[in-house]
């Protein structure tokens, strides 16, 4: 994960603690919480440096809901899928987060964390998802974002938004009907998020102007 794509998920993450009633987080984001929280995540990728990042957002979680459903609010896996590498040469094998080896690389959500997320989103009024949750390109490793995208489909009352480049290409092939099962499907992950952490977009901001929205 580029470090300017992690900053902006960060900020997102800020800004939406004071709107979302839940925050599901997967993928390299979830390696990078779990390696801050004392977790041995293996040769999975994250970002390395960042504890006290990860400490303010969880003071923040805790100034909103209370330090003892900090847990309930900010939702990390609790297993993972693994493999030695990233490769389709691997068979998916799930173990708790508390069993990752340090031979192992995090490259899904496990099949606990695929229960307790879409149980979630069934009943969720708004999402936005924005990075699969795991190496989606390895069908082995494709079945946490499957499931998530199939738990949003299913929920007819919500309106879900997913950004970014990886997430909608996954979507769309997921989807065949051109995203037609979800509100709005966005191949500017960078912008959204950007746009959603409350940046102002150069061209969103000329046309504002151009038309006099401001």
């Amino acid at each position: 994960m580029a470090a300017r794509k992690l900053a902006i998920k960060i900020l997102l993450i800020k800004r939406l603690i004071k709107k979302a009633d839940r925050i599901l987080i997967g993928g390299a984001m979830s390696n990078t919480f779990l390696h801050c929280r004392g977790f041995n995540v293996g040769k999975s990728v994250f970002e390395p440096g960042m504890e006290k990042v990860v400490a303010e957002i969880y003071d923040l979680a805790a100034a909103k809901v209370g330090a003892e459903n900090v847990d309930d609010f900010l939702v990390l896996p609790i297993d993972v899928a693994v493999a030695p590498e990233i490769s389709k040469d691997f068979p998916r094998q799930e173990v708790n987060i508390d069993k990752i080896k340090n031979s192992d690389m995090a490259l899904d959500i496990g099949s606990q964390t695929i229960e307790k997320f879409t149980k979630i989103l069934a009943g969720a009024k708004m999402v936005i998802w924005n990075g699969p949750l795991g190496y989606a390109e390895i069908d082995n490793f494709a079945i946490g974002s499957a499931r998530v995208a199939l738990a949003i489909a299913q929920n007819k009352g919500v309106v879900s938004i997913v950004g970014g480049g990886d997430t909608a290409d996954f979507i769309l092939k997921w989807d065949g009907h051109d995203g037609a099962n979800f509100t709005h499907v966005s191949t500017g992950g960078g912008a959204s998020m950007a746009l959603m952490a409350g940046k102002k977009l150069p061209g969103i901001e000329s046309l504002l102007d151009a038309y006099g929205l401001r």
